[in-house]
């Protein structure tokens, strides 16, 4: 959405305040203690605001991207998910999956509830199963291990805050400008949109997206998917720096070869479970 503003003086008023206020929203969150490399964390059961949460994100996205439950992978996802969550007793509450037929999308997301989205074009990218393994773990990585209602959900709230303010007088009182009041509700749609459609999909801290790297390792190796293929996929994609640019999914805060080192280093203990050892 396109915002217009009186003057320019307005505007770089208030894209100042929001480079200025979001990054500490996003160091704001809390943190939590680091899960040890190698383990599985216990999983929680979905409190029916989870459940809300994750039906209302599914809801905005849709508006944007079309559902689709006719394309043959959407089985393939779904078998995949019910393997990944077997093998790690996470059954008890349903996983939801979801494809967008978007082919020039190459992305993946979770948040709560149990909520799995995946944007076609991904898909592309794939060459087997347990490739396809890989980022669903991750996903589902992301939601057993709570980043999204420590991280992402907290800063949602800010964010959705932060609008509102904006709507009102006190922004426009504070930096002596009363004209910002008449593009106010304009920004608090624009914050809104992107809060419900992108943030959740792979804004995590660095330290989340490699946590979330080795506890998927540990789900798909535990549901019998060789752990190795995760490793070989991401080396593909780095040995492709097309394919790598237009991948959103990738476009978070390690480096490609930082994942791969850290997996490597999981690797080891992946096999364990792989080998029915742990």
């Amino acid at each position: 959405m396109k915002l217009l503003f009186k003057t320019p003086h307005s505007r770089t008023k208030i894209v100042a305040f929001i480079f200025f206020i979001l990054p500490l929203l996003v160091t704001c969150s809390h943190n939590k203690t680091p899960i040890p490399i190698g383990q599985i964390p216990e999983v929680v059961s979905v409190n029916p605001a989870d459940e809300r949460y994750g039906h209302e994100t599914m809801t905005n996205l849709s508006k944007e991207y079309e559902l689709d439950y006719t394309d043959p992978n959407y089985q393939r996802l779904v078998n995949i998910v019910e393997r990944l969550s077997e093998a790690i007793n996470a059954k008890q509450d349903p996983w939801h999956v979801f494809l967008f037929k978007a082919p020039n999308i190459k992305n993946a997301g979770a948040t709560k509830g149990n909520h799995i989205f995946v944007w076609s074009g991904i898909l592309q990218t794939v060459q087997k199963d347990s490739e396809l393994a890989a980022i669903l773990a991750h996903e589902m990585a992301h939601i057993i291990a709570q980043h999204v209602s420590n991280s992402t959900l907290e800063t949602t709230q800010v964010l959705v805050n932060v609008a509102s303010i904006l709507v009102g007088a006190g922004v426009s009182i504070a930096i002596k400008d009363p004209t910002l009041a008449n593009n106010a509700s304009d920004l608090s749609q624009v914050l809104t949109n992107v809060v419900g459609n992108e943030l959740f999909t792979n804004e995590y801290s660095r330290e989340n997206e490699i946590e979330a790297d080795h506890i998927g390792l540990m789900i798909m190796a535990k549901a019998k998917y060789h752990p190795q293929d995760a490793i070989n996929y991401w080396k593909r994609i780095e040995q492709d720096p097309k394919m790598a640019a237009t991948m959103k999914y990738f476009s978070t805060h390690p480096t490609t070869r930082d994942r791969i080192i850290n997996l490597e280093k999981a690797l080891p203990l992946a096999l364990m479970y792989y080998q029915g050892k742990k």
